[in-house]
């Protein structure tokens, strides 16, 4: 009785987040009901809460962890972004986003660095003004030149990339100067809100673990809960090594094959599991969950082991269902299940509705077929699996 008053009145607190939560389940019904037997050769899906477009494929950083920073081409990341030199059309957007509104998802700018588009405020703008919640993931190197404009326009939520204080950041980032430019940045984001009486955008502090950075967490949460973030996001480095790829394309490449990710420069061995299990303490210790959040949230020495020395083992579920709940637009107008999942097009905009791609053949069939699968070899170490 007392756990069920506790859950109505965190409902009644934190509306946005109850509900957030209750339409993530909603859109797993028909996988669910496929799974359990019932119309099991069916792929629909209702439409996605979340439509993360990338609008450009360039970057300005070389980050370590990272195939398109380090221009590995045969790695699996580079090869999803496919057209270098593309850039989303407006006009082609602009309908995007008139056919998709009435189902309000989430619109999220991802993949690379948006804030290089040159029109980038433009396609904000008419993602606010058409009710719609924006997302924007950045390394932030741009930051403070658009923060005003940023929260003039309503964005809902800014991801800025941050792996450590100054001299940690800037040696995995490639840029000098790059934590400066971002922290600097997300204080003009802070400022700007403060002076115009907002709250929003919400700032999220976006932390990639690493071999490089693993000693860090603690001190980079207390630079950023003292500039008055919302949140910092720890995530367990997802990659696919060697190993991961040869078994996936041995029982599934007939699905997709797919190439090693992340392990160019990043050695995911090397992490040091003691000291990670000490940092990721003192975090939790200090901070509180609405603060402090790590994907996915393995604390123990064990856990932390096997994430990084034994990759062959799946820490949770060894399931995805993220093509029931996400699509991932390229430049070049594909849809595809995610940034960095498989390099499967589902269909492109320029040709097609957003929504009959959605729910056409193609997206069917691979939603059976993964459904059936659970996961392969190569998702063992992504964020998307549940």
């Amino acid at each position: 009785m007392q756990r069920n008053l506790t859950k109505i009145r965190k409902a009644f607190k934190e509306p946005q987040i109850v509900w957030s939560h209750l339409n993530r389940k909603i859109a797993l019904v028909p996988y669910w009901i496929a799974k359990a037997g019932y119309n099991s050769e069916s792929g629909f899906s209702f439409p996605p809460l979340r439509v993360a477009i990338a609008v450009n494929s360039v970057c300005n950083m070389r980050c370590a962890m990272c195939d398109i920073g380090q221009r590995q081409e045969d790695l699996q990341f580079y090869k999803n972004i496919r057209d270098r030199k593309t850039t989303l059309s407006f006009q082609v957007f602009k309908e995007l986003i008139d056919e998709v509104k009435h189902f309000r998802p989430v619109i999220a700018f991802n993949l690379v660095e948006p804030l290089l588009h040159k029109d980038i405020l433009t396609f904000v703008e008419y993602v606010t003004r058409s009710g719609l919640r924006c997302w924007i993931t950045t390394n932030g190197y741009l930051l403070e030149r658009f923060a005003t404009k940023l929260v003039e326009a309503k964005t809902t939520l800014i991801h800025v990339s941050v792996d450590g204080p100054a001299e940690v950041h800037n040696k995995i980032r490639g840029v000098a100067d790059s934590f400066e430019k971002a922290y600097t940045g997300v204080r003009k984001l802070i400022e700007t809100k403060e002076e115009l009486n907002r709250t929003l955008p919400e700032i999220n502090i976006s932390y990639t673990i690493s071999d490089y950075n693993s000693h860090y967490l603690k001190q980079t949460a207390d630079i950023f809960r003292e500039v008055g973030v919302d949140r910092i996001t720890f995530t367990h480095l997802n990659f696919i090594t060697e190993w991961m790829a040869e078994a996936h394309n041995e029982k599934f490449g007939h699905l997709c094959e797919v190439a090693p990710s992340s392990v160019s420069v990043i050695n995911p061995k090397d992490t040091d599991v003691d000291d990670l299990v000490e940092q990721i303490k003192l975090v939790k210790t200090n901070y509180s969950k609405g603060f402090a959040i790590f994907s996915p949230d393995i604390a123990t020495f064990n856990g932390i082991s096997t994430w990084y020395n034994r990759p062959e083992i799946f820490v949770s579920n060894p399931k995805c269902n993220v093509p029931w709940r996400n699509a991932q637009i390229l430049a070049n107008g594909d849809v595809v299940p995610s940034s960095r999942c498989f390099n499967i097009v589902m269909g492109n905009i320029y040709r097609h509705s957003f929504l009959k791609i959605w729910n056409g053949p193609t997206i069917r069939n691979f939603r059976k077929e993964l459904r059936n699968i659970g996961a392969t070899p190569a998702c063992s170490r992504c964020c998307g699996i549940a």
